[in-house]
Order: structure tokens, then C-alpha cells, then sequence
């Protein structure tokens, strides 16, 4: 204990000294996480994402973070799924306007997502929750989100796929037969 004092004592230092100090913030970030001082651990690790946004441990460490779903002790998926969307607030008002919660918010809100998906293997809403948490993420905090953003879409793409195949049997057929495609051909001759 006296040891990850004395380091903190260090890290805070070089921080003082240079703020932009991206090992220090990362190490102190890894004595916050040793003492239990998960708050203000997490508190570094966006410290180092703001200073390198390119940081795979900062990031690893972030999303490692948070990874319980104790407010809910339920076996159903949308239970889960609910108390995931109550904790990002109403997503309709971030995703149109712009105004998103929090990092630590949309972070927490990740594992009632994936909890939901693992009760539901193929519960769409979960993994579009995933990604659009994980893209608002790519937006506020580091770019690393977005391939997870990017990855939780394609499983929403491949389930609706297999579960309603004919909306992707004949894109052509739908295509020309959209008002604006009709409209934008007819001006071409």
C-alpha cells in the first residue's frame, strides 16, 4: 500500500509538471485500479485517450472497466436492455441533437447491452444499442470504438438478414421501384 502511495504521489507530479504526460496518466490510471479507486482510475485513461487517442491499453483498460450489470437480477433480455437505455437517457434526444451522455454513462451502459445479447442471441435492439453506444463513444472519446461500433451494425445486418431474407433477395427490384429512383431515370433520357 505504501508503495502505490508513494507512486501515486510520483505519477501526480509529472502530471503537475506536464499534463499532457501520457505514461504518467496511464500509470497513475493502473495505482487507481490496484487501491480500488476505480473512478478516478478511469478518470486517467480518458486523460490518455484525450492526449493519444491511439492508446490500445488506455483503451482496453477503459472498456475493461466497466463490466457489471448489477442493478438488474433479472433472466430476461429486456430487462437488460432497458436498464441499459435508462442509463444512456432517452438515445433518440443524443442521436438527433447531438447532446450525448457521458463517456462514463454510455460505457456502463455497454454490458446491460451485451447481457441482453447473450440471454437473446439474436435480439436486434441489443447489438443496434452496442453499436450506437460504441459509435457515439468513436465520437466523444477515441476512434478505437468505431470498429466495435462497426462490427455490433454487421450483426444487426446478418440477424435481420437471416430472419427476413427477403428484404435482401431483390435490393433491384426495391430500388427501381422507389419514387425518386423512377423520377431520376425518367430525367436521364
Amino acid at each position: 500500500q505504501e508503495k502505490y502511495e508513494m507512486a501515486e504521489q510520483h505519477y501526480k507530479k509529472a502530471i503537475e509538471l506536464n499534463p499532457d504526460f501520457e505514461n504518467a496518466h496511464y500509470w497513475l490510471g493502473k495505482v487507481y485500479k490496484q487501491t480500488g479507486a476505480y473512478n478516478q482510475a478511469i478518470e486517467q485513461w480518458k486523460e490518455v485517450l484525450r492526449i493519444n487517442p491511439g492508446n490500445q491499453y488506455a483503451f482496453r483498460n477503459l472498456i475493461g472497466s466497466f463490466k457489471n450489470t448489477s442493478r438488474v437480477q433479472s433472466d430476461k433480455a429486456n430487462d437488460y436492455l432497458d436498464e441499459g437505455i435508462k442509463i444512456i437517457g432517452n438515445p433518440e434526444e443524443y442521436l438527433f441533437k447531438g447532446d450525448a451522455p457521458s463517456v462514463n454513462s454510455l460505457i456502463s451502459a455497454v454490458p446491460y447491452f451485451k447481457k441482453a445479447a447473450s440471454i437473446v442471441p439474436n435480439l436486434l435492439e441489443a447489438f443496434y444499442w452496442i453499436g450506437e453506444t460504441y459509435r457515439v463513444l468513436g465520437e466523444k472519446s477515441t476512434w478505437q470504438f468505431n470498429n466495435l461500433a462497426i462490427e455490433n451494425y454487421k450483426k444487426v445486418i446478418d440477424t435481420e438478414e437471416t430472419a427476413n431474407s427477403i428484404s435482401f433477395d431483390h435490393p433491384h427490384f426495391i430500388l427501381v421501384n422507389t419514387p425518386s429512383y423512377r423520377q431520376a431515370e425518367h430525367l436521364s433520357y
